[in-house]
């Protein structure tokens, strides 16, 4: 039983992002393909396609803003960690993780706040029978996920602290350079 458990966690740690971003991105192609096949060999359109497609591109980029994180693949300002050698790099690091966590969690309350307004508004999409808050959704879902992922890395990053700074100079070389 434990081994199941931690089996599925490991997973969900692993590939939950990718695996969503792989259905949504699979979902637009086929709705795209409809609205096309739809308009220019039926002439009618199918008016939700477009609709759901550009729905599904920002859930897909919001969840996946987690994964980036996990896998340091997310937009960095390096100049002045360049300048640091690696053991010092990784308390930088450390403070510009704490730095987004306070920034997602902002982004996370204002996604939320934001979700409870649409939700009051009982408003739903224009062309699906869809709530608008539960499109809104993503948006504190996703900067949950991002503050998940930067408290994985700094966990990370404090137990390579830990071993002496072990470690850096190879992350370094695993992400290209400074």
């Amino acid at each position: 039983m434990k081994k199941s458990v931690k089996k599925v966690i490991q997973w969900v740690d692993d590939k939950l992002e990718v695996f969503i971003g792989a259905v949504f991105l699979a979902l637009m192609v086929v709705f795209t393909t409809l609205q096309i096949v739809g308009r220019y060999l039926f002439s009618t359109p199918f008016p939700w396609t477009e609709e759901m497609t550009r729905y599904m591109f920002v859930w897909m980029v919001f969840i996946s803003i987690g994964y980036a994180v996990k896998t340091g693949e997310h937009i960095r300002i390096t100049f002045v960690r360049s300048l640091l050698r690696p053991g010092l790099r990784l308390y930088l690091d450390i403070l510009c993780n704490i730095l987004c966590f306070g920034f997602s969690v902002i982004c996370m309350i204002e996604g939320y706040k934001l979700l409870s307004i649409i939700r009051q508004g009982g408003q739903t999409a224009v062309s699906l029978p869809i709530p608008m808050w539960l499109l809104y959704l993503v948006m504190p879902l996703g900067f949950l996920l991002v503050c998940l992922r930067l408290v994985q890395c700094t966990v990370k990053i404090a137990g390579q602290i830990r071993q002496g700074g072990i470690g850096a100079d190879k992350i370094e070389e695993e992400k290209g350079g400074a």
